[in-house]
């Protein structure tokens, strides 16, 4: 028991001893008021004031000027966008004439219609201001005519150009007498751009483009570029690895497997958070025509088509499982096209011309050529799917 208490008093006697030291300390290293060092202290604590004051001050006036300024872009969206040059794009045509040797049809593309063709706002580098995203048809003086893509940010006078560049170059001119051409998004960050132009008039052969662009805040930064020239893509997907790794590492693995499997150079429409925004469809009145060439001079006419609620009859086909009670609203005419647009978005090419021609008066379908969709290439998914539609078809 005296050990007990003994033991207890000298703990007692420690800590008396260390709070002590410690007052002492702190008595040491405050300065005593009325010196040279108390007035230095008094004088450092209120700049630290003044300066945390104006921090705050700053950072009120930011939020504030920030606020102002999306509210100012947001009432004027609607007034700068119809203030831009308009693209007449819909329904503009180009001829060919044949040349004078007679080896060949000549044109000087599309004239006469550059602007804007597209816009809208998107939030592209999550800041939480939307920027205006716009694509341009500008007139290519050498041949046809270059897309540009335009990024506008919200100023303090409203929107400004942050940056600008050129998705393709000499399109619509006299390599193109009919195909398409695609603008999408992935996951509302990554700008996208694919086109299969067709030369039948002028030579026999095909312009493939496949872009994807990245806007930072600053500027737009390529991701993928890919351009392909001639009449024979066979076994050409196997060497372009780099493009399809960057495309599985966003999440695009079927868009790397068409091009692996299937030499198929485009965005595949079912891979999860692609959009597509709209298509120039490009018609040739010869292809298109059961008269003769030599009876009418052939033109090539620009069909623009825009996204739309009703694109697709089931949209998560290529995703999702769908069910019996999905497809009871669907008649035979419905279920037959769903049926197809699992295909239809692998571009397949369809020989049935009614099919054909529904699919290509899509945003999100590009016809990928000859190659067929071999089995294995469907997913489970979408196989289960197929299978089922074709139980209900005919019911």
């Amino acid at each position: 028991m005296k050990k007990k208490i003994l033991l207890t008093g000298i703990v007692m006697i420690v800590l008396c001893t260390l709070g002590f030291l410690a007052g002492f300390l702190v008595a040491k290293n405050t300065p005593q008021e009325g010196t040279k060092e108390a007035e230095v202290h008094l004088e450092a604590e209120e700049d630290l004031n003044i300066e945390e004051a104006v921090q705050t001050e700053i950072e009120a006036d930011s939020k504030e000027e920030t606020e102002e300024i999306a509210v100012n872009c947001q009432t004027t969206w609607e007034e700068f966008a119809s203030g831009l040059p308009v693209c007449a794009l819909d329904g503009a045509t180009y001829a060919f004439t044949m040349e004078e040797n007679g080896n060949g049809y000549v044109t000087a593309g599309l004239k006469g219609v550059s602007g804007c063709f597209h816009s809208m706002a998107v939030d592209l580098d999550w800041d939480g201001m939307e920027e205006i995203l716009t694509f341009w048809l500008k007139e290519n003086v050498e041949s046809g005519n270059d897309i540009f893509v335009q990024i506008y940010e919200c100023g303090e006078n409203g929107f400004v150009l942050a940056d600008e560049v050129a998705l393709l170059e000499g399109v619509l001119g006299n390599f193109c007498d009919s195909g398409a051409i695609r603008f999408l998004l992935k996951d509302k960050t990554y700008i996208c751009v694919d086109s299969h132009l067709n030369s039948y008039l002028a030579a026999d052969g095909m312009a493939i483009d496949m872009r994807m662009y990245r806007y930072t805040g600053r500027k737009l930064e390529e991701y993928i570029s890919e351009s392909l020239l001639g009449s024979d893509f066979y076994e050409t997907g196997i060497y372009h690895e780099e493009t399809n790794r960057k495309l599985e590492a966003l999440g695009m693995f079927k868009t790397a497997e068409n091009i692996r499997l299937r030499d198929n150079f485009s965005f595949f429409a079912g891979d999860e958070g692609l959009e597509a925004l709209a298509k120039i469809d490009v018609k040739n009145s010869y292809i298109f025509s059961d008269e003769p060439m030599e009876q009418e001079a052939p033109t090539a006419t620009c069909h623009w088509i825009l996204a739309g609620d009703e694109d697709f009859i089931l949209p998560q086909s290529a995703s999702e499982y769908i069910t019996e009670q999905e497809l009871d609203a669907l008649n035979d005419k419905q279920l037959r096209l769903a049926r197809n647009e699992i295909y239809a978005r692998y571009g397949w090419h369809f020989e049935d011309k009614e099919l054909q021609t529904y699919f290509e008066g899509k945003p999100w379908y590009i016809s990928g050529g000859p190659y067929s969709v071999e089995e294995e290439q469907l997913s489970e998914v979408e196989i289960a799917n197929r299978e089922l539609i074709r139980k209900m078809e005919g019911k």
